[in-house]
């Protein structure tokens, strides 16, 4: 299934906030953008080409240093663990001991 690719562009110093930023790719294209997330001590710089992915639910804000544009692509959605899970088949409890 292809990942849904929302395009961002923000002008210098405009702020995008995303609210849970789990499973979130955010791809930096052009310009610089600046990235921090709640509870995170540290903050992140990307520059065209690189990107950032973080697994924490928190809010994120991104900040453009300049006239930047963003690319943000969920990596997981979240009920990929359960349509993974039903794949498999049930087995009695007995034979799955053995």
């Amino acid at each position: 299934m292809p990942a849904d690719t929302t395009l961002i562009l923000l002008a210098p110093r405009q702020l995008h906030v995303i609210d849970d930023a789990s499973g979130v790719r955010i791809t930096c294209r052009e310009g610089a953008v600046w990235i921090t997330v709640d509870n995170d001590p540290k903050d992140y710089v990307l520059e065209p080409g690189e990107s950032f992915v973080t697994a924490d639910h928190e809010r994120a804000l991104v900040y453009a240093l300049g006239t930047a544009r963003i690319d943000l692509v969920e990596c997981h959605k979240r009920n990929d663990t359960i349509e993974m899970f039903k794949r498999f088949q049930p087995m009695p409890l007995m034979k799955a001991a053995r």
